[in-house]
């Protein structure tokens, strides 16, 4: 089975447990994959999943999920 070409972590910004939450998951499929989006809530503030995971292919807030599917369409259409 072939390796996918990118996850996608929707995060949510709200309690603080959350945020941690949602770090957790960005690390694991960080550690799994290595080419990660990150989506959602925690988008608006990307400082803080910056700073924790330079590595992310890229961010975006709530309500844009076109821009996640473009991005991965022209990661995939890249080969990345």
């Amino acid at each position: 089975m072939m390796a996918p070409i990118s996850s996608s972590v929707n995060t949510c910004g709200f309690l603080d447990s959350a945020k941690q939450e949602s770090l957790g998951a960005i690390g694991e499929a960080m550690a799994e994959n290595g080419k990660v989006i990150v989506t959602g809530c925690m988008g608006a503030e990307p400082e803080q999943i910056e700073a924790a995971y330079p590595g992310v292919l890229s961010i975006t807030g709530p309500q844009q999920y076109e821009s996640v599917l473009g991005r991965r369409a022209s990661r995939a259409a890249a080969g990345a």
